[in-house]
């Protein structure tokens, strides 16, 4: 199964999530289509926003790594346009301790 390709029915959920996961997909576009296709209620996106990677502290280590990411990721406006509707863009601040395994968390 992948997100630009989703087997169910219209409004099929009450509600959506995709999780550091957006970047991946082979179209965002269509997937987020899909995910508001299939989604009666809210439709929440976790992800980064490219322009702030060089505000990082890793990028200071890795920047080559860091500049591939944010070329692999859309931004925020590209999202909410794909998505269409009411869209609320929000930060979410990482805590220090946070021990969750994804980049911006280390």
């Amino acid at each position: 199964m992948v997100a630009e390709d989703l087997p169910f029915d219209d409004g099929r959920f009450d509600a959506s999530m995709a999780l550091f996961s957006v970047h991946q997909w082979s179209d965002t576009a269509a997937g987020l289509r899909e995910m508001r296709r299939v989604t009666r209620g809210p439709v929440a996106i976790l992800t980064c926003d490219p322009t702030l990677v060089r505000d990082f502290w890793l990028y200071d280590c890795a920047p080559d790594v860091l500049d591939t990411e944010a070329r692999r990721s859309p931004r925020p406006a590209a999202l909410t346009e794909a998505l269409g509707g009411t869209v609320t863009v929000e930060p979410v601040p990482i805590p220090l301790d946070c021990t969750d395994g994804f980049n911006e968390a280390y």
